[in-house]
């Protein structure tokens, strides 16, 4: 991929997530665009494989947050 591919795919995700998260009206819409703009790589596979891996680790991070909120609760 050359380097002017890469940074059309990389603004096209920064706007395309800003926007996206600015029409629901998110807080820091922003931060939305810098995630994204950090996320791309160089290939779909690549991609797609990251994204699984973050979704994976959010669910596991959530799983033991609630665990851990039961047995010691909020304070």
């Amino acid at each position: 991929m050359g380097l002017a591919e890469r940074t059309v795919k990389m603004f096209l995700a920064t706007v395309v997530a800003t926007l996206l998260a600015s029409q629901l009206n998110l807080s820091y819409a922003i931060s939305a665009g810098v995630i994204a703009l950090l996320s791309v790589l160089d290939t779909r596979k690549s991609s797609l494989i990251v994204a699984r891996n973050r979704l994976l680790s959010f669910f596991l991070a959530f799983a033991i947050a609630v665990m851990l909120f039961k047995v010691i609760g909020f304070n």
